[in-house]
């Protein structure tokens, strides 16, 4: 039996089951039995699946359709890129979590937090499996920021706290797997904790008892309750954390919390109350709020690193304006050009940030309102007015780290591949993905890595659309020429005339756009974030991952749900959502560049009939350059540069004599 032959049985047994997303959860199975990866699965779909390795894919897929979770199954879960031993002692690791991790790393990248004896220490409280503390801790220290090697800044350590002896076993093996050194104490919160710590981070229960009963049963029944039932309200380890973490913590150290989708306000005014500053509330990928995090220092009115530039450029502003009124300036146009086009620039930036400013104003005068008003018309006022101002606020910082990134050269940036049939019906399909094993088996050879985005199959082992990175050093420099219509003659398999067809498909290579290259505006796109039911967090253990973003403007929507966590998922998406744009912008410049893009090589317009590959005669033709090879079975394997080094070769001659002209 094939692998894709074993995928559909399980998928058709999970779904008759009622397991939401079957076909996901039978893929994640038949890759945790066999091993192979999805890129190497849609290469060789006829691959067979040995016998006893189909045995033991069938019983997993019989507990699945008995609804044990599929974590509970492989033992596994992945969680900010890392993988984790999970069992029935510890709460399943949801993505939701994962926005706490990177809140954490985001403070402590910035470097705004302050040291606790020989480094930074942090706190994870209600550790359970550990994945919090140990994904902060690896990514510290993969990134150079922990640790004691030469390229380390900064030594950083952790503490993990749970009540549960067999959650904190699970916890010291995953700290083991990742070659993590922390330390786990076992206690009633800071019952057996010692020291002071830079960070308390923490994903304490907060589901409330009531509703206990109303989660998924795969949650209920599953997931240990004492990491779920945060009592009456929900906010029970909230109000305790809170208060006893104040002895804790150093002087400007930070607490961040998971919170449920309807706790902010509570637990942010927990906060505030006690004694914490900046209080900000952060959101998850489906837009709902799921950290609240504050810094224990009442005094301290710092600014992280960007802001801090802000600043800068904000008195630079001011500096602009009045150099522009000066007399002088008229009678000098080059220096007046240089001022306006700096003024230019910079104006957008400043206007964000002035009007971030008055909205991180408004919160503070509405919490003092709402500390000191009696009046209940008033305090809802004061209440919608707290409401509008954090949101805008949140939508300011991404307008404003939007605004500050810098640009690099296209050359250097991976390439986003779309492979689409065109031309042929079911034959231009499976030529679609025997170009794309082509450009698999040249990443390969090269040393670079591929990654799917997304696949639209036609049933017969053909590809209607598909789309995948290719990272690696010049990954664009080289695969930039092949946009563009590939055609194919060859007798179809289920031609019984023998006659030859033509079929067509286009390729479109476009550099990954970061951030740099284009600006995304907010209220330009909608984030969906496909789950099977619930609010997330702690409330639904789910699978499903995916994510959809749509851009209005474009009518662009872009799919990704090929990894189990959302914000790789969300990544995906923005990648391929930045480089279709980016994409557009450069067609545009090179149809306004009609002239030059005549004296080079194409290498972009889609319409343009770039090569055929013609199987009765074995030969491959390049009509841009009019090269033809007569070794078609080795450049459908992957043997690409002969004609990827004369493209170059051809463009850099065209480039050169158009500068002599």
């Amino acid at each position: 039996m094939t692998l894709k032959e074993a995928c559909g049985t399980g998928k058709q047994e999970l779904a008759q089951a009622g397991i939401p997303d079957a076909a996901l959860d039978a893929w994640y199975l038949l890759e945790y039995v066999t091993g192979i990866t999805r890129t190497a699965y849609f290469a060789e779909p006829g691959m067979q699946i040995g016998d006893e390795q189909y045995k033991r894919y069938r019983s997993l897929i019989k507990k699945r359709a008995e609804h044990i979770p599929l974590q509970h199954l492989t033992g596994e879960q992945e969680f900010m890129g890392l993988s984790f031993r999970v069992n029935e002692n510890v709460l399943i690791p949801r993505q939701d979590t994962e926005i706490l991790v990177e809140t954490a790393l985001k403070f402590l990248t910035d470097g705004k937090i302050p040291a606790a004896g020989n480094g930074i220490c942090l706190l994870d409280m209600c550790t359970g499996s550990g994945c919090i503390l140990i994904s902060v801790l690896y990514y510290l220290k993969k990134n150079g920021l922990s640790g004691s090697g030469e390229r380390a800044e900064v030594f950083a350590q952790g503490t993990g706290a749970d009540i549960s002896e067999k959650a904190l076993a699970v916890a010291e093996e995953n700290a083991e797997r990742h070659h993590i050194e922390a330390r786990f104490v076992q206690g009633d919160l800071f019952e057996n904790v010692e020291g002071r710590y830079s960070m308390i981070l923490s994903n304490p229960p907060y589901i409330r008892t009531s509703e206990i009963d109303c989660l998924q049963d795969e949650v209920k029944m599953h997931d240990p309750i004492c990491a779920l039932d945060g009592k009456e309200d929900g906010l029970y380890f909230y109000r305790r954390i809170v208060k006893e973490s104040r002895a804790y913590l150093e002087q400007g150290g930070m607490l961040i919390f998971e919170i449920g989708y309807d706790q902010a306000r509570e637990v942010a005014e927990l906060m505030i109350r006690a004694g914490f500053s900046d209080v900000r509330v952060r959101k998850d990928l489906a837009g709902l709020d799921r950290v609240v995090c504050g810094r224990y220092d009442n005094e301290w009115k710092g600014w992280i690193e960007m802001f801090d530039r802000l600043d800068d450029l904000l008195i630079r502003y001011e500096e602009l304006m009045g150099e522009l009124q000066e007399p002088d300036v008229a009678n000098d146009p080059e220096r007046f050009r240089k001022l306006m086009k700096e003024q230019s620039d910079l104006a957008p930036i400043i206007e964000a940030y002035q009007e971030y400013k008055k909205c991180k104003q408004n919160i503070e005068d509405s919490l003092l309102l709402l500390e000191e008003e009696s009046d209940e018309e008033m305090k809802e006022l004061a209440k919608e007015e707290l409401s509008e101002s954090r949101k805008r606020v949140e939508e300011l910082e991404q307008e404003l780290k939007v605004l500050l990134l810098p640009k690099d050269p296209n050359d250097d940036k991976n390439v986003i591949v779309e492979i689409r049939a065109g031309a042929g019906g079911d034959e231009a399909a499976l030529f679609a993905a025997e170009i794309y094993r082509m450009y698999v088996h040249y990443a390969d050879s090269r040393g670079w890595k591929t990654e799917m985005i997304s696949l639209n199959e036609n049933g017969i082992g053909g590809f209607k659309e598909c789309v995948f990175m290719i990272s690696g050093q010049g990954a664009y420099s080289r695969l930039k020429y092949e946009s563009g219509v590939h055609r194919v003659q060859r007798v179809p398999e289920t031609e019984s005339g023998g006659r030859i067809h033509t079929s067509t498909i286009t390729v479109a290579i476009m550099p990954e756009a970061e951030e740099v290259d284009v600006v995304i505006d907010e209220k330009d796109i909608r984030i969906d974030v496909m789950r099977a039911s619930g609010n997330g967090g702690q409330c639904v253990n789910t699978t499903d991952s995916a994510v959809r973003l749509t851009h209005f403007p474009t009518g662009i929507v872009i799919y990704s749900q090929t990894e189990k966590s959302q914000l790789q998922n969300k990544e995906k998406a923005f990648r391929l959502l930045r480089s279709k744009l980016y994409d557009l912008e450069l067609e545009k410049q090179q149809a306004s560049e009609a002239e030059a893009r005549r004296s080079q090589i194409g290498t972009g317009d889609r319409s343009e009939k770039i090569r055929t590959y013609n199987f009765p005669q074995g030969r491959v033709t390049d009509h841009r350059i009019k090269l033809t090879l007569h070794k078609l079975d080795s450049v459908l394997n992957g043997d690409l540069d002969e004609i990827i080094d004369s493209l170059i070769a051809a463009d850099q001659t065209a480039k050169l004599a158009k500068m002599e002209d």
